[in-house]
């Protein structure tokens, strides 16, 4: 099973080195990347992989792999305003009440609808969270997928083509209490790749000030579709690490990759 997932800062002279931190900010640092999961379920017919590289020791980014009771499994990917201790914080919060929401709601949409009625209620500094949340049903390779402001998920074809997943881009939570989340559905083919990520990964810089962007992240991804789901997201972090060179890392970079097993069989 391909469930490598890391969620620990790249030690690099973009990232401070522990002993430059306090120890209490390195302690909440452990600790938060302790909620994320650390493999993807176990599924019929496909892998997952993810990873998380921090601008500073916390962070606002986050992803989650839920487990669903009808055997589905639902994808997170979540970027917090701001950054810092205060969106770390809000990024824990985020996470419990989307985690919560899923177990009741079989409909991302609505899961979507209750974690931000109660995001709202949960924010004194009036942060907000973009969000995609894609359900899968690991049989039938069928998705249903939901945005609340969120980058567009990018689909890797079989043949190496690369196209956005078409979706209501939605409104952000912790903004407007009542909001509806439309959900988009589609079906998955043996060998694609469903990918997602942060903004931090397209708006990664060099030294000239230029973006990552998102052709660079499309042909990077398309490069990478013949390996398996951990090598192919090892690659893109390398592709975006040697476009960076030594430019300083000023926003999280966090992204799930999501790989449909060449052999992949529909059983419903």
């Amino acid at each position: 099973m391909d469930s490598q997932i890391s969620t620990t800062p790249t030690a690099s002279s973009r990232t401070p080195s522990a002993q430059d931190v306090d120890p209490q900010i390195e302690s909440a640092r452990q600790l938060q990347a302790a909620i994320l999961p650390t493999e993807f379920p176990k599924a019929l017919n496909i892998t997952a992989v993810a990873r998380m590289q921090s601008a500073r020791h916390m962070s606002g980014d986050f992803y989650d792999f839920i487990e669903l009771p009808d055997g589905r499994i639902g994808l997170v990917i979540a970027d917090v305003s701001g950054k810092g201790i205060p969106a770390a914080f809000f990024m824990a919060i985020a996470r419990t009440t989307l985690r919560a929401a899923a177990l009741r709601h079989v409909d991302p949409g609505q899961c979507l609808m209750e974690a931000n009625a109660e995001l709202v209620r949960q924010n004194p500094q009036l942060l907000f969270i973009t969000v995609a949340y894609a359900i899968i049903d690991p049989w039938g390779l069928r998705v249903e997928l939901a945005l609340a402001g969120h980058e567009p998920l990018l689909l890797c074809a079989a043949d190496g083509s690369v196209s956005s997943v078409p979706a209501d881009h939605g409104i952000a939570l912790g903004i407007i209490e009542e909001v509806e989340y439309p959900v988009t559905v589609f079906e998955l083919m043996p060998g694609e790749t469903l990918f997602a990520y942060t903004d931090g990964l397209t708006e990664a810089e060099n030294n000239e000030q230029a973006f990552y962007g998102m052709e660079r992240l499309q042909q990077s991804l398309k490069c990478r579709s013949g390996p398996n789901a951990s090598e192919a997201l090892d690659s893109i972090y390398k592709d975006i690490a040697l476009f960076s060179g030594d430019h300083p890392q000023h926003d999280d970079i966090t992204a799930w990759l999501l790989r449909v097993n060449d052999d992949a069989q529909r059983l419903a």
